[in-house]
């Protein structure tokens, strides 16, 4: 007895799909393609991330982010959104940007 698979080829040149998007996803990115307003009235009290960096005087340049203290962003993250850390807020934002530009 024996069996026909179909559907691989399919398969392949999604996953060939997926590491493109992967790797050309690599980098850097603004605040607006990684917190786009849809993200933000999703998970936040705000509708968009200007919005929530204005209430809380957070820098918006680089540099000035950079500097900006890590605990004080936690503890606005934890008042504002429904995540416990700025770092876990990056990383649900990464994966929804990833997973938008697959368009399967």
């Amino acid at each position: 007895m024996s069996f026909e698979v179909k559907g691989l080829e399919e398969l392949r040149d999604s996953l060939e799909k997926m590491a493109e998007t992967a790797k050309n996803l690599e980098g850097q990115h603004t605040f607006q393609e990684m917190f786009p307003n849809s993200f933000m009235k999703k998970y936040t009290k705000f509708d968009t991330i200007e919005n929530l960096f204005d209430a809380y005087c957070i820098p918006k340049t680089q540099e000035e982010f950079e500097s900006f203290p890590q605990e004080q962003m936690d503890h606005i993250i934890q008042q504002s959104t429904s995540f416990n850390s700025w770092q876990s807020m990056l990383d649900t934002a990464a994966q929804e940007l990833f997973l938008s530009k697959l368009d399967l």
